[in-house]
């Protein structure tokens, strides 16, 4: 086997032109492959992170029944152990409460239909860097009586900084809610519902207001890792009473966003299948052109003796060589490529950005340095190039002597 892997070696360089043509079609469909599967996991990675962020969190401590039916009838009242115990679980890094309810939101003659945030302001911060998105204005403090707006509810109701929103509703066991709050700030978020209807305000003016002292509906949970989730998950569902609290994931409170995201992945798979039929015949092209100019010599091989599958053998080696050549220098390739787009996404504009918005997602093309992605693609474009070793052993398996010499 030694001297078949030598040969092999040795034939590639003779003729190096050709060797470099090869492996050069194998770097750009490993490239290719890599950068594109990179961006479509690396946008869900990031909508999925800046969704958590600002939003669900990656999990939420709440009253078995009110993600279904979200009145105050269903809040509650974590004590000091379950709160601590959470605090001590290694994978949990930032823990927030909220009170979260719907009231009409007015300014003069407009009026929307908006949701009430009650926050601990400085919890709220390391969870869901909501300063970030403060565009104007002040962010609250502990027992702040003024309120954060979303953009698109401000516009919408004619409100700037120091004007006043009056809020209607129905707080705890049918108390009327009602009351008049300055802005503070003003919010604008990637996903225009949140920034339509979301108003902030401290968690005891919300509890005041809603009537709700001491009560919250949800515990936002940040974990230090995604992949801790299921395990997160599962661990508490065993430890808490069901009767008294459940556990949510974010998937479960935005199941539309798994089934976009799942839909669009299909839609990827099928992109992805064209790029590997594009990639196979533009590999196949080069080699069947490294076989035509190599006629001669293996037509002189097997007149001269040597069995057509140690030939072969001989071939298949040389093709996993440039393969792998094409498949090293890919990966090297690619990294600097992706890094850069880690840290520069790609904005999309135009028609392109309204759709990602409308889907609730940042109009950003995101890509990720996810190992696995380039032991894939690389898995995937090797297999290809062996798939495509077919090619010469037939060639050889048919190949007429006579015919070859005169080649």
């Amino acid at each position: 086997m030694k001297m078949y892997l030598i040969f092999a070696w040795r034939n590639l360089w003779r003729n190096k032109r050709r060797t470099l043509i090869t492996a050069a079609s194998v770097l750009f469909g490993v490239v290719f492959a890599i950068f594109m599967s990179s961006m479509q996991e690396g946008t869900y990675d990031g909508n999925i992170e800046r969704i958590v962020q600002f939003y669900t969190g990656y999990a939420q401590l709440q009253h078995p029944d009110y993600w279904e039916e979200k009145t105050l009838e269903h809040t509650m009242k974590p004590g000091d152990s379950l709160l601590n115990a959470l605090q001590e679980d290694p994978r949990v890094t930032h823990i927030a409460p909220r009170l979260e309810y719907f009231a009409l939101a007015s300014h003069k003659d407009a009026t929307k239909v908006s949701s009430i945030v009650g926050i601990e302001p400085g919890k709220e911060k390391e969870v869901t860097n909501i300063l970030d998105y403060l565009k104007k204005g002040e962010y609250l403090k502990k027992g702040d009586n003024g309120v954060l707006i979303g953009r698109m509810l401000a516009e919408n109701l004619g409100l700037q900084i120091g004007d006043t929103l009056t809020l209607t509703g129905q707080g705890y066991r049918m108390m009327t809610a009602a009351g008049l709050f300055p802005i503070k700030g003003i919010v604008d978020f990637p996903a225009e519902e949140l920034s339509k209807t979301t108003v902030y305000m401290s968690m005891e003016q919300c509890q005041d207001f809603l009537s709700a002292p001491q009560m919250q509906t949800s515990l936002v949970i940040m974990l230090d890792d995604q992949d801790q989730l299921k395990s997160f998950h599962s661990n508490w569902m065993n430890q808490l009473d069901d009767d008294q609290y459940v556990v949510k994931t974010w998937k479960e409170m935005q199941p539309e966003m798994v089934q976009q995201i799942e839909a669009d992945r299909a839609g990827g798979v099928i992109f992805l299948f064209v790029l590997y039929m594009i990639i196979l015949f533009g590999i196949l092209g080069t080699v069947m052109m490294m076989v035509a100019e190599r006629q001669r010599e293996l037509g002189v091989m097997i007149a001269v003796g040597m069995k057509r599958f140690k030939l072969f053998i001989v071939i298949f080696l040389e093709m996993i060589f440039i393969g792998i050549l094409g498949i090293v220098s890919g990966i090297i390739l690619s990294f600097p490529i992706v890094t850069y787009f880690k840290y520069n996404p790609l904005e999309l504009t135009g028609n392109a950005a309204e759709a990602m918005t409308e889907y609730g997602w940042e109009p950003f093309m995101y890509v990720t340095l996810d190992p696995q992605i380039f032991l894939n693609q690389a898995g995937i474009i090797l297999g290809i190039t062996l798939v495509i070793a077919i090619y010469p052993l037939q060639k050889i398996l048919r190949m007429k002597e006579i015919n070859a010499l005169r080649a």
